[in-house]
């Protein structure tokens, strides 16, 4: 592949032979730092498109049980239900008289 970066390869049939030998390709994530503390924090690593400032294209995507500040994942500031069954399963009081 370096033959084509520096323009040594000339014609399809040659680009060609340079995918079919394979060549390495060495890729740099922008914010690797932040994707690790994401991760770290339960959380995935998101890129949002409508962000108009550079800097805040980076997402933390965090599971339903935590929140996100952006940057990674901490545990929800919400109260835990009473009863995960809604409406709350047990004795009917209309019943019990």
């Amino acid at each position: 592949m370096e033959e084509v970066v520096k323009g040594q390869v000339k014609g399809l049939d040659e680009v060609l032979k340079v995918f079919q030998r394979g060549f390495e390709v060495e890729w740099k994530i922008k914010g690797e730092d932040k994707c690790r503390e994401c991760l770290n924090s339960r959380g995935r690593c998101g890129y949002n498109s409508s962000a108009t400032d550079q800097d805040n294209h980076f997402m933390c995507f965090c599971p339903l049980d935590h929140q996100s500040d952006g940057l990674s994942c901490g545990p929800s500031q919400k109260p835990a239900p009473e009863s995960p069954v809604y409406p709350p399963k047990g004795p009917d009081p209309e019943k019990s008289q």
